[in-house]
């Protein structure tokens, strides 16, 4: 009886202990993945706050602007991406005064993209990216868009 009663005391502490060790890991992985969202949520904020810092046009929408070059684009595009290696491999950045706005991830540079679009008489639901809007006119695609950046720094003859 007193072998039983120590088993049985036995099997509770163990029990109670393993109850307290998933409990802490269950503690662990809530505050891991709450810090992990957390920071998620900071990332994208700061973000967002970068693709705002580079609008050097603040508050300023698309109908208030006709001499500056704005060039939209998706941050996962692949098509932007080329234009972008074609930016690094041609020294753009240094030869075209112009603004970079990612509309994918950021709802007010999509909606200045939708009203570029409008101004030129394109159907914003008929646009994509890579996509450029300078002096009142539009170019959309790759090509159009790397052969707009070629003429403006002067590799096109």
């Amino acid at each position: 009886m007193k072998n039983r009663n120590i088993i049985l005391a036995s099997i509770a502490v163990v029990l109670l202990a393993g109850l307290a060790v998933y409990q802490y890991t269950q503690n662990a992985k809530n505050n891991a993945s709450d810090n992990s969202k957390k920071m998620a949520q900071e990332n994208k904020n700061t973000e967002l706050k970068a693709d705002e810092s580079d609008d050097d046009l603040t508050k300023n929408d698309v109908d208030n602007v006709t001499s500056s070059t704005i060039y939209f684009y998706g941050e996962e595009c692949p098509h932007c991406k080329d234009v972008l290696a074609f930016f690094d491999k041609n020294d753009i950045y240094n030869k075209v005064d112009f603004v970079k706005k990612e509309v994918w991830h950021n709802k007010k540079n999509g909606e200045e993209l939708r009203t570029a679009a409008l101004k030129c008489g394109l159907n914003p639901s008929n646009i994509g990216v890579p996509f450029v809007f300078s002096e009142g006119k539009c170019y959309m695609g790759g090509p159009d868009v790397m052969n707009f950046f070629s003429e403006k720094a002067g590799l096109k003859k």
